[in-house]
């Protein structure tokens, strides 16, 4: 059985660009299974209002990439939307040591 890896991710702004221009934001390329990559999936998924989905893909992200502080703090805060508090609280004790 073949395993496929995700394709690369193209992410673009809200349309504004970060100097509030109004300008399109440009497209920034993210490597699959990458840390960011795992953070805008996060990211993603909470927006869309799928906090266990979210929750699930932040316990990979911490897996995979278990000396991340953006991902761990990513973690904390999808456990914290998902209504784990306690897990959000033991990865921000990951943090802070």
């Amino acid at each position: 059985m073949a395993v496929m890896a995700p394709p690369k991710t193209l992410h673009a702004g809200y349309g504004h660009g970060s100097d509030g221009s109004g300008r399109a934001a440009p497209l920034v390329e993210i490597a699959p299974l990458s840390p960011a990559w795992y953070i805008e999936t996060i990211r993603r998924l909470l927006h869309a209002g799928r906090a266990c989905e979210s929750y699930q893909m932040a316990r990979l992200a911490a897996d995979r990439h278990p000396r991340s502080v953006d991902v761990r703090l990513a973690a904390a805060y999808a456990a914290a939307a998902y209504g784990r508090c306690v897990l959000a609280k033991h990865y921000l004790a990951q943090i802070t040591g």
